[in-house]
């Protein structure tokens, strides 16, 4: 059975996934190609804009479903049995801030691994909006905290905590 998010219907915002992958592997990324992931922490960063499938409880739902079509880059990853997402932190907004996001989490350490990944249609020229680090999964919590502070207030970015 699927968990279910409980964020109201037709709210719009952006997200981060801490994904923690507990051993290196090797999957296809679509038609990415092939890559290697390391043991770690990785966080992507999405937006969700949209109506239904696509406003803020739709894209988390899909993300946490565990059955799923390999639509997205990030599809293939979270199907890896060797990820799990930890967190998920976001904020309703209806401006499109994922790439400021991802450039803030650039700048306090986050490594592309993937050149392109969940950026094929990224105007801001993002490399990818997957980020590696190599801290453990606290650390990167409050960096990923510190990046939407620098977009927003403190007090409107909400948690979901998956253990």
């Amino acid at each position: 059975m699927n968990p279910q998010i409980q964020i109201e219907q037709k709210k719009t915002g952006i997200y981060t996934l801490l994904i923690e992958l507990k051993q290196e592997i090797k999957i296809k990324v679509g038609k990415l190609g092939v890559y290697e992931f390391p043991k770690g922490i990785y966080t992507y960063t999405g937006s969700a804009l949209g109506k239904g499938a696509t406003d803020l409880r739709g894209r988390l739902q899909r993300h946490i479903s565990i059955t799923k079509n390999h639509h997205w880059h990030i599809d293939y990853l979270l199907s890896a049995d060797e990820s799990h997402i930890k967190h998920i932190i976001f904020f309703e907004t209806s401006r499109q801030e994922e790439c400021n996001t991802v450039k803030e989490l650039i700048s306090l350490g986050g490594k592309v691994n993937v050149k392109g990944f969940g950026a094929s249609d990224c105007r801001a020229g993002c490399n990818s909006h997957l980020l590696f680090f190599e801290n453990n999964d606290r650390k990167i919590l409050g960096v990923v905290k510190k990046a939407y502070e620098a977009i927003t207030t403190r007090n409107n970015i909400s948690e979901l905590f998956f253990g």
